[in-house]
């Protein structure tokens, strides 16, 4: 859902020591963007998504996984500020948002360190899951 994306970038470029740990907003990125990768870097895809259920009233829920990769030889200290940013958050969300009525999220998984070989860094991959509840659609 593009709105997670949106509420995701927004909240990573807004926290200035994640962003003076990846060396600048151009470091963060969706990770399908073209280009040549930059050393440190952070990216972030849609890992899975699975069906949400129907509770309360029949409200729609969703579960989204994200997850984030780091290219980094810090990748300890970024770790930790994703935790502080992801991990039990409630979002404030923006009224701009379209598809988006609530949204919460946890720590999923971290995978083990690891060394990309073309890049000569290291690197961590670590997961979160992005509950949610979409806005009504109707009427339309």
């Amino acid at each position: 859902m593009k709105d997670i994306e949106t509420t995701i970038y927004a909240r990573m470029t807004a926290d200035a020591t994640l962003v003076n740990l990846c060396g600048g907003t151009g470091h963060i990125k969706f990770a399908f963007q073209s280009g040549a990768p930059q050393v440190p870097q952070l990216t972030y895809f849609l890992y899975t998504s699975i069906p949400g259920s129907l509770t309360g009233d029949f409200t729609r829920t969703f579960n989204d996984i994200y997850q984030f990769t780091i290219f980094s030889n810090q990748h300890p200290d970024i770790t930790a500020r994703l935790k502080r940013l992801f991990d039990g958050m409630v979002f404030t969300l923006s009224p701009a948002l379209t598809e988006l009525g609530k949204l919460e999220s946890v720590f999923d998984w971290e995978g083990p360190d690891g060394f990309d070989e073309s890049l000569e860094v290291m690197r961590k991959d670590i997961r979160f899951r992005f509950f949610g509840v979409p806005k009504a659609q109707n009427p339309i």
